[in-house]
């Protein structure tokens, strides 16, 4: 999980996304891009195969965030990300 954690940091990093830092855990809490719900952006990354949790199916508090959970292998890691790089330029551009 150490590599995956390490390959999502950066990649988050690198297109704008604020996130908590996972310690000892396997999911990562990320901030959704401004002015856009937990439920659109899960919605948008659905349309290119990249499956996230919404927030607000934790309850209020989560809406404005969403959830990933590290268990696809790291070659699997490495190909959502790159699929995702291209949809969350084509999701925040609107």
């Amino acid at each position: 999980f150490a590599e995956k954690r390490k390959l999502f940091i950066s990649f988050f990093k690198e297109i704008g996304l604020k996130f908590l830092q996972p310690e000892a855990t396997f999911y990562f809490w990320v901030k959704t891009p401004k002015g856009i719900s937990s439920k659109e952006y899960a919605l948008k990354l659905l349309n290119y195969g990249i499956v996230i949790s919404p927030g607000d199916f934790f309850g209020k508090g989560g809406e404005g965030f969403f959830r990933i959970a590290l268990v696809p292998t790291l070659k699997e890691c490495r190909e959502a990300i790159d699929v995702w790089r291209n949809a969350h330029k084509n999701i925040v551009k609107g």
